[in-house]
């Protein structure tokens, strides 16, 4: 039996291959089995990949961190780094 995870993940991606490069690794066949925690707290707040963290699932107690894992916050990484800001050279000057 497959990892739900794994699952939900084929489903959104479509194909081994396609997760294994928006994850940035070789293969995830070994997945099936499990997907690895890393990834699966990645999925938890990816807007695409409907799927909510289980910390009981990989065995870890993460009361101690105080994660809120009721509260996905929009994440955003796609933001551009340019040498050309003029607010920022002008502060470095």
């Amino acid at each position: 039996m497959n990892d739900p995870l794994y699952d939900i993940l084929l489903d959104v991606y479509g194909s081994e291959a396609e997760i294994a490069r928006v994850f940035k690794v070789e293969r995830v066949t070994h997945w099936r089995n499990r997907v690895p925690e890393h990834a699966a707290f990645k999925c938890h707040f990816s807007p695409k990949v409907p799927y909510t963290y289980d910390v009981s699932v990989y065995g870890n107690d993460w009361k101690g961190l105080g994660l809120d894992l009721n509260n996905t916050v929009n994440l955003t990484t796609n933001f551009e780094v340019t040498t050309n800001d003029q607010e920022l050279h002008q502060n470095a000057a």
